[in-house]
C-alpha cells in the first residue's frame, strides 16, 4: 500500500511540474513574440531546476 501511495505522489508532482513548465513556456514564448523584455527566475534544489517567476522589465 505504501509503495503505491509514493508512486501516486510522484505522479502528482510530475503532473504539476509539467503543467507549471507548460504555463511558463507559453508565457515566455508569447512575451518574446510580443517583443517584451523578460526576466526568468529559476530555483534549483536537490539537483532539479524549475522556473518560479517571470517578470516583464520592458519600458512603461
Amino acid at each position: 500500500m505504501y509503495g503505491s501511495f509514493e508512486k501516486s505522489l510522484d505522479e502528482l508532482r510530475s503532473f504539476f511540474r509539467e503543467v507549471n513548465d507548460l504555463v511558463f513556456k507559453n508565457k515566455i514564448k508569447n512575451g518574446f513574440a510580443e517583443g517584451k523584455d523578460l526576466v526568468v527566475s529559476v530555483m534549483s534544489a536537490m539537483g532539479e531546476e524549475q522556473i518560479c517567476a517571470l517578470k516583464d522589465i520592458g519600458p512603461k
